[in-house]
């Protein structure tokens, strides 16, 4: 079976313009083993069979590595991270990108910590805080070069939340459907001065699912909040 699941992760990773190592799959699907095992204690996840896990929630983060944003030595932070994605994921793709998965959850993080140590993840690091008591605790410098987010808020509540957390010139990234009405609600937020542009990267998609999504790179402003 697990077999089956690297044979259709190397499909999603080909079609995304990927290629992952064996000892990479491996560790996606002894994730997807942890995410299954695990579901129905810590409410990790509304799907319920393993082959919907694989699709929705690492398939669809393996969408983030569209637009090579992200680069050796930068710090990412995956916000509302929940059962690790799309953070877990991309720290497998990216091992020189050091990934922070923020959740509120104790029993969540405390899952993530669990998928870190036996995964060997050296970047990645799991945190439970919100988004609002992490900003307070940074210093300027320790601020983040990008923010991933998978459908955790729309895009200007998103955009409130982590623009403190963001250094000047990062990036918000967020997966969204190809024609929402949430860039339109957040026009006044990108005409503050805090953000510059947004540039939307259209995604793969699935021959059986939804109306397309973009992949929505939502740019700091490289000036001061």
């Amino acid at each position: 079976m697990e077999l089956n699941y690297q044979k259709h992760l190397c499909q999603a990773c080909e079609q995304r313009g990927m290629t992952l190592s064996t000892a990479q799959l491996e560790v996606l699907t002894h994730y997807l083993t942890l995410l299954v095992r695990w579901r129905p204690h810590l409410n990790l996840t509304g799907l319920r069979d393993a082959e919907r896990m694989l699709e929705v929630l690492i398939v669809e983060s393996l969408d983030f590595f569209h637009g090579d944003f992200f680069l050796p030595g930068m710090r990412v932070l995956d916000h509302g991270t929940g059962a690790g994605v799309p953070g877990i994921p991309l720290a497998v793709c990216f091992p020189d990108v050091h990934f922070t998965l923020l959740d509120r959850s104790e029993k969540k993080t405390t899952f993530l910590e669990r998928v870190v140590a036996s995964s060997h993840l050296e970047n990645c690091q799991p945190c439970c805080s919100t988004a609002e008591d992490l900003a307070r605790r940074l210093s300027p410098q320790e601020c983040f070069d990008a923010v991933v987010s998978r459908g955790v808020g729309s895009v200007s509540h998103l955009m409130r939340l982590t623009a403190p957390l963001l250094k000047p010139g990062g990036r918000l990234l967020l997966r969204k459907p190809l024609h929402t009405p949430e860039l339109q609600e957040a026009a006044a937020l990108l005409a503050s001065g805090t953000w510059e542009d947004v540039q939307p990267l259209p995604l793969p998609q699935s021959e059986n699912g939804p109306s397309p999504w973009v992949l929505l790179a939502i740019h700091r402003s490289s000036g001061h909040i």
